[in-house]
């Protein structure tokens, strides 16, 4: 990571009295990475959005009355929001990207990943405790695909990262 002084020192005062960005930009060297990986990282973190907001609204008694279930839950939609920021200031960019902005952005992109994909287990595991816990499947439609849920979201997230961490990049003409 850059310090933020070696940062400030690409933004210069241009002639109209403006700050602009004198550094140096990146993009995806679509040679190296594929000519899909921009679109196959947008589809995975679609895959996300639904995943995560599907387990939420999901039906399961375990989901909505226990609060172990509920906990991950709120882990994991945090790292969901770490990951999101991270992906919209990196990856939905089409054209040059800062270089400040990569290399910012590959941690919170990693760690993202790796924590919802964790907070995902979790909720997993839990979840499944609770219904041997309880002895009740409250109803397929919400007990099962809950942790199933959880199951491809910890997938999704763990492809997303390797998907990520196979990106090369290459400066900007």
């Amino acid at each position: 990571m850059r310090k933020n002084e070696e940062q400030l020192k690409e933004i210069k005062l241009n002639d109209s009295g403006k700050y602009e960005y004198t550094g140096a930009y990146y993009r995806i060297d679509e040679e190296l990475s594929g000519a899909n990986a921009r679109r196959n990282l947008i589809l995975m973190h679609a895959a996300l959005i639904a995943l995560v907001i599907g387990s939420g609204l999901s039906e399961s008694e375990a989901a909505t009355k226990a609060f172990y279930v509920i906990l991950p839950y709120v882990g994991e939609v945090t790292s969901f929001f770490i990951l999101t920021w991270a992906v919209t200031s990196v990856i939905y960019k089409k054209d040059k990207i800062r270089v400040s902005a990569v290399e910012g952005g590959a941690g919170k992109i990693i760690g993202g990943a790796t924590l919802l994909a964790m907070f995902a287990m979790i909720g997993c595991l839990m979840a499944m405790i609770h219904i041997i816990r309880s002895g009740d499947i409250g109803g397929i439609a919400g007990d099962i695909v809950y942790p199933a849920i959880k199951l491809c979201t910890a997938a999704v997230a763990m492809r997303f990262k390797k998907a990520y961490l196979n990106v090369h990049w290459k400066i900007a003409e």
